[in-house]
């Protein structure tokens, strides 16, 4: 009759220590599942910050790369363009050009005027052809007896060039920088156009 009571009471410990296990693995999935939710909001809302931290820094130092190329390559467009014009005024203020201007049909002055290109030309060889252009205000042709024949030579055509007379005779007075040229501008950046030698750009 005793061990009955000490049976039930023996009894009694074994489901309160069941529920306390079971309070305990409760209260551990709820903090898990609060807490592991709250860790991968954290460190995905650090990751996006610092995404756009990173993103704001790199956009903004490739904006100033860009800039700093821009105004480099305005730098030297504008040093070239200016060196260009020099090129040509010098050659322009030239005796020996001057003297094929005021007579073309002379050998003697187009020999001298193409001797004064050639040097030009090789020393600055990037020129693909440094021509004059003839300019008739009656707009007769002239023949010219060249090595391969002889030649027509109208207004607006090229006189002389450096690149073994292939060039003689070409061009003309609705080209863009011979239109200007003859209207009185002192110099003329045209835009890109084929070649007259090659066709290429």
């Amino acid at each position: 009759m005793n061990d009955q009571p000490k049976g039930t009471d023996g009894g009694n410990d074994v489901p309160q220590e069941h529920l306390r296990r079971a309070w305990l693995r409760s209260v551990s999935v709820q903090y898990l599942v609060w807490i592991v939710p709250v860790i991968f909001l954290l460190l995905g809302g650090f990751g996006g910050v610092m995404y756009w931290v990173e993103r704001e820094s790199e956009l903004q130092q490739h904006h100033e790369s860009a800039r700093i190329i821009a105004e480099k390559t305005n730098q030297a467009l504008r040093q070239w363009i200016e060196m260009q014009i020099r090129l040509a005024t010098l050659i322009a203020a030239d005796p020996r050009i001057l003297a094929l201007c005021r007579a073309p049909r002379a050998p003697e002055t187009r020999q001298a005027a193409q001797a004064y290109l050639s040097e030009v030309h090789r020393l600055f060889p990037y020129c693909e052809n440094i021509p004059v252009a003839l300019h008739l205000p009656t707009g007769e042709p002239l023949e010219l007896v060249l090595a391969d024949g002889v030649r027509r030579v109208g207004n607006g055509n090229f006189l002389i060039g450096t690149v073994g007379g292939r060039t003689i005779g070409r061009c003309n007075p609705d080209f863009s920088y011979i239109k200007e040229t003859f209207g009185g501008r002192d110099y003329f950046i045209s835009e890109v156009y084929p070649s007259i030698l090659q066709g290429a750009p």
